[in-house]
């Protein structure tokens, strides 16, 4: 039989569709049937963020400032799924408003890193639970430090000779 060297739409590389196995994205394009179940759980996730912020900001929702949002996330080494995790953190468990949150998702900027820590907690006591094994774990302390307040220098209304 002849070779097909077809290019996958996802991942841009070559394979022999009478070998591998494949799917057809649109009409007359190819990709492989992996690729197109990782676009297919991706475009889920992006779509279970957008519901999400639709819930919760409700007016102030902007579709297109959320996928620039997640596109420039993706690209810096963030996953949907850390998005939408992230998200989840800072509003469901943390039981944040979306006041600030101006339309978009830029909190998962700053708070990417702390939601990823949670959730890898989370997974350890999950496991030492499994196993019946207590592993102490330190215990993180949140300090709340109270700004001073700023004093107004006192006006000299006259000068005293």
């Amino acid at each position: 039989m002849a070779q097909h060297i077809v290019k996958c739409y996802y991942c841009n590389q070559s394979f022999d569709a009478n070998i591998e196995e494949y799917t057809k994205p649109t009409k007359n394009r190819y990709a492989h049937k992996k690729c197109a179940e990782q676009a297919e759980l991706k475009k889920g996730i992006i779509l279970q963020i957008h519901n999400k912020m639709q819930g919760l900001l409700g007016d102030e929702y902007n579709r297109t400032k959320i996928d620039r949002s997640i596109k420039s996330m993706v690209k810096d080494g963030k996953t949907e799924h850390g998005i939408l995790r992230t998200l989840e953190y800072w509003y469901d468990i943390r039981g944040n408003s979306a006041e600030k949150a101006n339309g978009g998702i830029s909190i998962v900027d700053w708070v990417y890193g702390d939601a990823m820590n949670y959730y890898e907690r989370q997974k350890k006591y999950q496991e030492q639970a499994l196993t019946n094994e207590v592993v102490p774990v330190k215990e993180e302390r949140i300090l709340r430090i109270k700004p001073t307040p700023i004093r107004k220098p006192k006006i000299k209304l006259f000068k005293m000779l």
